[in-house]
This record gives C-alpha cells, sequence and structure tokens, in this order.
C-alpha cells in the first residue's frame, strides 16, 4: 500500500509491504530466504520512489503557475490530488460598529474600542504645550506647566520637541493612523526611565496598553536611540585637538596629560539565571551586573563597556574595556601626547602618553594612575593623594546623577536578558550626555560663562597653608617599594606628578595671593579716592 500526502510543495510518500495470503508459522523463514521476494520488495521501493520524484516535478510546475490568487491545476489532476486555493484568514475578534468620537468627532473604527482612551490621561495638559520657541515672546507663558514637564521626564521641553521631530522624520517610526501617537510613546519611554517603577505605572499614567508601550520601547525607542544618538554623544576624542579639550582642565588642577577617570558602577538585576546566581553576586552582596566607564572632567560619559556579570572586579573588567585596553595604549594620537611636568621650580620634563585617574582596584598600567599607596603623613605625596581623590570623584558623581536621573538603574531590572539592560543602561548614558550638552550650549548662547564654578578656585586659608610653605623635591628612594600589581614606570609616573603637583600648587597659591592682595590695594585706593572727592 502506498500513500502520498502533498503539503507545501513537499511530497512524503509512506511505503507498506503486506503480505495479502495467510501463511503458516515457517512462512517468515521462507519469505526471508527467497530471493525473489527481496528483488520484488526492492522494486515496488524503487518504482514507489520514482513516484514520489514525478509527484513532487508536477507539484512544484502547478504551483509555479500561481497568479492573481488562483491556482492553476494541470498535472495534479493527472494523480488525483486535489489543489484547493489558501482561505483568507477570519478575524478572531468581534469588530463593533464605526462610530464618531462625541469630543473630537473624528471617526471611530469599530477596533478602536479595544484601544484605551490615552487622550484622557492626566498628561493631555503637557502633550498641548508648544513647542520652545513659541514661548521666547512670552516668556512666563505655561511657565508652571513646562517645569513640571522637565521634572518628570528629566528632560528640557526644547530637547524633548527636537529629539520629537527628529524621530517623526525617521520612517523606522511610521505606523497607521490608528496607532497611539509618537509623542505619547516617547513621554512614556522617557517616564519609565526616570521612575523605574514598571511598565504597569507608566500605563496608568498615559493610558496606554502596557504590550504597547513595552514592545516600542524594547523594539522602537532603543535600537534607534543606539544607532542615531549614541556615537554622537558617547564618544572618545579622536585627534589632537580634541584630545587637548580634556587635558585643559586637568592641567589647570596640577594633572597635565590626564583626560579623565574610570571606575566600574553596579545595576541590580532582578532577571538573572538562578542557576547562574554565583557569576553576578560579587561585592555588593546581591545580583548585579557591572559596566566599566570613563567620564571626562565635566561628568560626561567618553567610553562605556558591555555590562559584564557582578562578580567581576576591576581588574577584570579594564581588560575587556576596549578603550582602556587598546585605544590609549597603542592609538598614537593618545600614545604620542606630550605634557610637561614640573620636577622643580625652574625645571620641567616632557613625557608622552596620556592617562586616567582609578581607585586602587586597577592594574598597575601607566595609563591608569591610581593613588600613591601608604603615603608617610604630611609628605607630599599624601597632599598628591588628597588632591588625586577629589579629581576623581567627579566619576563617582557622575554615576550618583545619572542613577538619580534615570531611577530605573536604582531599581532592580526584570529583564531576562542582561544584553537588554546593557543596552537600557547605554541609552541613559546617551541621554545624560545629550542633556549636558543642550544645557551647556544654552549657556553659552545666553553669553553666560560655559566654565562650571568648581572646587579648583581655593580659599584663603588655603592659599595661604600653601604660600606659607617652600615645596621640596621628592626623590624615588624616599618611598616604600612599590606594590606587586604596580609598575616600575608606573610608580616613576606618580612620583613625577606628585612632584609637579607640589610645585604648581606653590606656584599658582603665590601667583594668587599676590593677585589678590592687587585688588585690595586697588579696592581701597579707590575707596580712598571716593571719600576724597565726597569730602571736597
Amino acid at each position: 500500500m502506498v500513500v502520498i500526502f502533498l503539503k507545501n510543495n513537499v511530497t512524503v510518500t509512506h511505503v507498506q509491504l503486506r503480505r495479502m495470503s495467510p501463511i503458516d508459522d515457517e512462512a517468515p523463514a521462507r519469505v526471508a530466504g527467497d530471493a525473489s521476494t527481496t528483488s520484488r520488495t526492492l522494486a515496488a521501493i524503487l518504482a514507489c520512489f520514482t513516484l514520489q520524484l514525478q509527484l513532487l516535478s508536477a507539484a512544484q510546475r502547478a504551483f509555479e503557475l500561481y497568479a492573481d490568487g488562483e491556482v492553476v491545476r494541470r498535472e495534479l489532476h493527472d494523480f488525483g490530488v486535489p489543489c484547493v486555493a489558501r482561505q483568507p484568514a477570519k478575524r478572531r475578534r468581534a469588530r463593533y460598529e464605526d462610530r464618531r468620537d462625541l469630543v473630537t468627532c473624528e471617526e471611530l473604527h469599530g477596533n478602536a474600542k479595544w484601544f484605551r482612551a490615552w487622550r484622557e490621561s492626566t498628561y493631555a495638559q503637557y502633550y498641548a504645550l508648544e513647542d520652545s520657541d513659541g514661548y521666547e515672546q512670552n516668556m512666563e507663558r505655561d511657565v508652571v506647566l513646562r517645569k513640571e514637564f522637565e521634572k518628570k521626564i528629566r528632560m528640557p521641553l526644547r530637547l524633548f520637541h527636537r529629539l520629537r521631530n527628529e524621530m517623526s522624520r525617521d520612517p523606522w517610526f511610521q505606523e497607521r493612523h490608528t496607532a497611539v501617537p509618537l509623542e505619547i510613546k516617547l513621554v512614556a519611554a522617557l517616564r519609565y526611565l526616570a521612575i523605574g517603577g514598571g511598565w504597569q505605572v507608566v500605563e496608568d499614567i498615559v493610558n496606554v496598553s502596557r504590550q504597547v508601550l513595552c514592545t516600542w520601547f524594547a523594539e522602537k525607542f532603543v535600537p534607534w536611540m543606539l544607532k542615531h544618538k549614541y556615537e554622537a554623544n558617547v564618544r572618545y576624542p579622536e585627534d589632537a585637538s580634541e584630545l587637548a579639550v580634556l587635558m585643559q582642565p586637568y592641567e589647570e588642577a596640577g594633572f597635565p596629560g590626564c583626560i579623565g577617570c574610570v571606575d566600574g558602577v553596579h545595576v541590580d538585576w532582578k532577571g538573572y539565571p538562578a542557576a547562574d546566581k554565583w557569576r553576578y553576586v560579587g561585592k555588593e552582596k546581591r545580583p548585579t551586573l557591572v559596566a566599566n566607564c570613563t567620564t571626562d572632567y565635566w561628568g560626561r560619559f567618553i567610553h562605556v563597556t558591555r555590562m559584564l556579570p557582578g562578580s567581576d572586579n576591576d581588574k577584570s573588567a579594564i581588560c575587556q574595556d576596549d578603550f582602556q585596553a587598546r585605544v590609549m595604549r597603542e592609538d598614537d594620537t593618545y600614545v604620542h601626547a606630550e605634557y610637561r611636568l614640573q620636577t622643580d621650580l625652574s625645571t620641567a620634563i616632557t613625557r608622552k602618553g596620556v592617562y586616567v585617574l582609578a581607585d586602587g582596584g586597577y592594574l598597575g598600567w601607566p595609563t591608569t594612575v591610581s593613588p600613591i599607596a601608604h603615603p608617610r603623613p604630611g609628605s607630599a605625596e599624601e597632599n598628591w593623594n588628597k588632591h588625586h581623590e577629589s579629581l576623581r570623584k567627579s566619576v563617582e558623581c557622575a554615576f550618583g546623577i545619572l542613577k538619580a536621573r534615570f531611577r530605573v538603574l536604582a531599581t532592580r531590572n526584570e529583564a531576562r536578558d542582561e544584553n537588554e539592560v546593557s543596552d537600557v543602561f547605554r541609552v541613559c548614558c546617551c541621554l545624560h550626555n545629550m542633556i549636558y550638552n543642550f544645557r551647556m550650549a544654552e549657556r553659552m548662547e545666553q553669553e553666560t560663562s560655559a566654565e562650571i564654578s568648581d572646587w579648583r578656585r581655593m580659599d584663603a586659608e588655603e592659599l595661604e597653608c600653601l604660600h606659607r610653605h617652600m615645596p621640596t623635591a621628592t626623590t624615588m628612594s624616599s618611598h616604600p617599594t612599590p606594590s606587586a600589581v604596580d609598575s616600575v614606570e608606573l610608580r616613576q609616573l606618580q612620583l613625577q606628578l606628585a612632584s609637579h603637583n607640589t610645585f604648581y600648587m606653590y606656584a599658582r597659591a603665590t601667583v594668587e595671593m599676590q593677585r589678590r592682595r592687587q585688588n585690595v590695594e586697588s579696592v581701597g585706593l579707590d575707596e580712598h579716592r571716593a571719600r576724597a572727592m565726597w569730602h571736597g
């Protein structure tokens, strides 16, 4: 018996040979030994395979004649195999009658009953806000509403409108006319990053289905931000001019050649695999993911690695950092960058190769300068360590600002894939840099000083202390031997930086004290002249 199945251009033949006449108990032995029976069996199988090939070729030729939704039956009828055209899909969900919205007077299709009333959410008043250019003539209009909206989405209103307009012009976000507007989905995505309370909370805020928001966020918003915005905002210098911009503020602070700070940040993860929990529990005593980040002086991220298990320490994380392990140690722009170190009040040396500030947990590379271990109390090394710590705190402040602005990083992320957590973290770093760059550009447009008022301005007591004590040169022999992880080159760089910082801060304090004395004398002279003119 031959049974032939034809489905999706594939022919399956089932061959079953059965004896038609009864035999006795010894028949199996006689049949097995009968050569003629074996040959007939093989011939039947060969005939079945030949028929199968014929049916397959006929089916292929018949289905190639598909045109305008109709199947032309030709050769299949010769074999008695019916070929039925595909039936149209049936609606599984009931369709309601079309009606007109009583509020907006818009035509609503029947399936609109399944949509949530996003027009009636509490954020409807924010959707009605105009572009920021419309408030230039009257800055007091909707000022409270605008501030509330910027506080909720953690972004200036003008930057939000700029991002929305750029997304609306991209075909990637083009959807059917009945879909939820792009502006509402963007507000929901930013609000989710800001509060980190889960999509159930955002669903009640914007009155849009959780499934719609979650799908748009994961499949549209995050990939678009990583593709179009991340590389433009989170990037390290690629030429000498950009590198000099990062070195300038550190040189003023007494650390020439420094371009930033590096450290690792942990993000709690709730969706970890239960069998691999030991890989994600580290010093935080809970499952986390860690990323190695490099920031500049102003707290902007210039490089972020992919997320690693929380049990990895700083030594293993920096080895997987492409910027620290390859670019800073092999790129000619970084290797041949020159800077001067003051080894005496009248002597200076020139060094090549930039570095970043790190804590004591990193490897002893010359590109990652950590504090000097076990300095003598009151020595130049101890003072240098204090300046080192005060400079390196910028990366810790960046982490605090990032997690305070986007609470999704401070709560336990429930994503099952660690790549999703890594993508969300990189998007938050990108938005952090976008907000900072936008606000700095606004300050420059207002013709105000773009310099950030920071701790580099020394008070009178510190100036007097530095100016009173004459620094002495430091030598390598006067310090304890370096640790096993520190290289000799790193140790030498640390001592040279300590000497430079000592002489640089003394010279700076001297100049600053002279300037202040001149200002006091000029102010006193002006007051004396004013009194003389008044009494005269």
